[in-house]
């Protein structure tokens, strides 16, 4: 889960890290309560691990991780990846919650992650959706920063990489089915 202070954009419970943290709780106890087992790594100024394991008491582990979760920092996703990636054990699938903003290592982590052998989903908050919410950013630079955002979700996915692009009004589900 990206926590980075970036992921703070729009107001109280309405932000991309909010929903990053609604959509990694749900995903966690869909995979708990199919038998696997399950980590989380959270990253903003530093990174904080919940250890790979399974049953209904670990679900409380991550839930309360999840949920004392604030904005802070500016850790890239490359420098997360290349540290994290010896710990995660060969063939894990690794579902990454990030509104992608503001990170110009994203495609060297992506790289990073398919030379290694893990397959990699990408749950993206759009931040867009919440800045138009609070009006701070002008029609046109609005449409502007939703082609780059696309550009960089067609980037992703030409990776081979799937990457559901989660509008504000969508439920995790929908996207993690389309993910």
């Amino acid at each position: 889960v990206d926590a980075r202070e970036v992921s703070a954009v729009g107001g109280g419970k309405d932000t991309p890290l909010e929903m990053s943290c609604r959509g990694a709780a749900t995903y966690a106890k869909q995979l708990l309560d199919e038998r696997n087992n399950v980590a989380l790594m959270v990253y903003g100024d530093d990174v904080e691990k919940v250890d790979l394991d399974r049953g209904e008491h670990h679900l409380f582990k991550i839930l309360t991780s999840l949920s004392s979760i604030s904005p802070k920092g500016n850790l890239k996703l490359g420098i997360v990846i290349k540290d994290m990636l010896p710990y995660i054990p060969s063939g894990s699938p690794i579902i990454l919650f990030s509104s992608l903003d503001d990170d110009h290592t994203i495609s060297e982590a992506f790289t990073n992650t398919i030379a290694r052998g893990y397959t990699i989903t990408t749950i993206s908050p759009s931040s867009l959706d919440f800045e138009e919410k609070m009006k701070r950013i002008p029609g046109e630079p609005l449409l502007v920063a939703r082609m780059e955002r696309e550009n960089m979700v067609s980037e992703i996915r030409s990776f081979g990489m799937d990457v559901g692009d989660w509008r504000s009004d969508e439920s995790v589900n929908t996207v993690l089915q389309g993910g």
